[in-house]
């Protein structure tokens, strides 16, 4: 069934299916808030907000054959104003007066460029490689909740890992 005609649905009482298009598109958000927030506390609490926000204002959805376009719409707007809710609350913290040699510049200009390779990756590559390696799940723990077997996972992991080699070592090359 489309999306299209699960809103539809939705929209005649038929509330249950909201399940559906929730876990159609919870990876996807999930990788959208993670890309901005780089944390994944408050990837979660946006995820949930863009759902209940996006179940709320269901009738003001005018999409074509997809629903994912107007969630990750959503999710973006929730993300930043988390973000900026995080901020307001951060307790303010001295300058750090560490002089410019206490740090190694290359490691943080691999960092920089690993970063830049992760965020240049589509969002559900996005969101297995910060769920391994950010958050440390097992593969088995992302298979569950990504809806795959282990084994793809892992063979995922290596393809990702291999394209960011690449994109890495492209950049080296400049």
């Amino acid at each position: 069934m489309s999306d299209k005609e699960i809103i539809a649905r939705i929209l005649r009482g038929d509330s249950k299916l909201y399940a559906t298009i929730v876990g159609r598109y919870r990876a996807k958000v999930m990788s959208r808030a993670i890309a901005i927030l780089k944390r994944e506390d408050l990837a979660i609490e946006v995820v949930q907000l863009t759902f209940v926000r996006a179940y709320e204002r269901l009738d003001q959805w005018h999409g074509g054959e997809s629903i994912a376009p107007w969630l990750l719409t959503i999710c973006a707007h929730q993300s930043i104003n988390q973000l900026d809710r995080a901020r307001r609350l951060a307790p303010r913290e001295p300058s750090d007066n560490t002089p410019a040699d206490a740090y190694d510049a290359d490691r943080e200009q691999q960092l920089a460029r690993l970063e830049e390779a992760i965020d240049s990756l589509p969002p559900d590559e996005q969101l297995i490689i910060r769920l391994h390696y950010y958050n440390h799940r097992s593969t088995s723990e992302i298979a569950k909740e990504m809806s795959l077997t282990q084994s793809n996972v892992l063979v995922r992991l290596h393809r990702i890992r291999e394209k960011l080699k690449r994109h890495i070592n492209s950049h080296d090359d400049r």
